[in-house]
């Protein structure tokens, strides 16, 4: 699959060449989607407080269960939730959900990169998934591409 790199920032993400980068809404986040509609991300940073004092994981686990109340927040939706965890790699934590809404067809893939002072959170949609196992063959090389990266 031919990808393309976008930045913005403090992150960097590739996408297949056929996403498109919608209009940017509102509070800093950027939204794009597949030439389809089929597919979709939603990506953001966010500058947290200096002198707070919260740890990366900290602030990536406030994020992860932010992201999981969202899901329960959905009316109608019955979420089997596939990963749920926080990963530490020295000053950066991530923390990964992966929820799928069979009936639905609705997955819901969370990701967050903390390194304070900065977080990044990353929101990817598979508007028609049919087929777990195809949806992450899809989305595995698009969410490990993303990452922190010095601001312009």
């Amino acid at each position: 699959m031919d990808m393309d790199t976008f930045h913005a920032g403090a992150w960097q993400i590739s996408l297949p060449a056929d996403w498109v980068a919608c209009v940017q809404p509102e509070g800093g986040e950027f939204a794009f989607e597949s030439a389809d509609g089929a597919k979709g991300l939603s990506i953001g940073t966010w500058q947290l407080e200096a002198g707070a004092g919260r740890t990366a994981r900290a602030v990536a686990e406030s994020f992860r269960t932010t992201n999981l109340a969202s899901l329960g927040a959905m009316a109608g939706y019955d979420w089997e939730i596939l990963v749920d965890e926080v990963v530490d790699l020295g000053p950066l934590s991530i923390a990964l959900s992966d929820a799928w809404a069979r009936a639905q067809s609705y997955r819901i893939i969370g990701v967050v990169l903390s390194r304070p002072p900065l977080a990044v959170r990353a929101t990817f949609h598979d508007y028609y998934c049919q087929n777990i196992d195809a949806s992450r063959a899809y989305f595995a090389a698009i969410v490990e591409s993303l990452q922190l990266r010095e601001p312009d």
